[in-house]
Formats: structure tokens, C-alpha cells, sequence
């Protein structure tokens, strides 16, 4: 009877583990048996089958939601060379100057000022 009893201290944390359908039960069982017969072994085992059997990482759920189309983009509209009367002239004068290798600084910002 004293076997018996002494058997069932020294598997303590094996039949908490076991009752408790631990996840680590083998981890439990493999220190219970090589390393209870000390008693550091021992209590690594009991801290273990009393600890709590659910992982300590962070739990992510993750929703599968419908994916929809994406809106259609417009196309984005060509910008057109101003019809203005004004600007046609200022452009042949522009023309003309840069032929003749003579642009001024006013011709030059009004280039600039066409085309940006």
C-alpha cells in the first residue's frame, strides 16, 4: 500500500495533466519520469500541469469579408492647346524669336506660362 502511495505522489503532476487534457501532457510525462526523482524535477512538472494549458501568444481571429470591385476611375481628361487668338500669336512670335536665336525674358515667361 505504501508503493501505491508513493507511486501516486511521485506521478502527481503526470495524473493532473492527464485530468486536465493538457496539451503538454508528453512534455509533463517525459520530466515527470526522467527527472522527478529530483526535486526540481519534480516541481517543474507540477508547475507545469497546474499552469494554464492555453498558449501564451497573442490570438488573432480573422474575418474573410467579400471583396467588391473598385469604383472605375475616370480618365482624366487631355489637356488641349489654348484656342485663344492671343495665345496662337504670342505662340508664332515665340516661334519666330527662337529662329531667330533672339528669346527675351518676356517671351520666355510667356512660354512658360503657355505650356504649364
Amino acid at each position: 500500500m505504501d508503493v501505491i502511495l508513493i507511486l501516486a505522489l511521485y506521478f502527481t503532476p503526470l495524473i493532473i495533466a492527464a485530468a486536465r487534457k493538457l496539451p503538454n501532457t508528453g512534455s509533463v510525462a517525459v520530466i515527470n519520469i526522467l527527472l522527478g526523482w529530483t526535486l526540481v524535477g519534480w516541481i517543474v512538472a507540477l508547475a507545469m500541469a497546474a499552469g494554464s494549458g492555453q498558449p501564451r501568444g497573442t490570438q488573432v481571429n480573422v474575418i474573410n469579408q467579400p471583396t467588391y470591385p473598385s469604383p472605375a476611375v475616370p480618365p482624366v481628361p487631355q489637356v488641349q492647346p489654348a484656342d485663344d487668338p492671343e495665345i496662337v500669336e504670342l505662340r508664332k512670335q515665340l516661334a519666330a524669336a527662337e529662329l531667330r536665336n533672339r528669346i527675351t525674358e518676356t517671351d520666355q515667361r510667356f512660354y512658360e506660362k503657355d505650356t504649364a
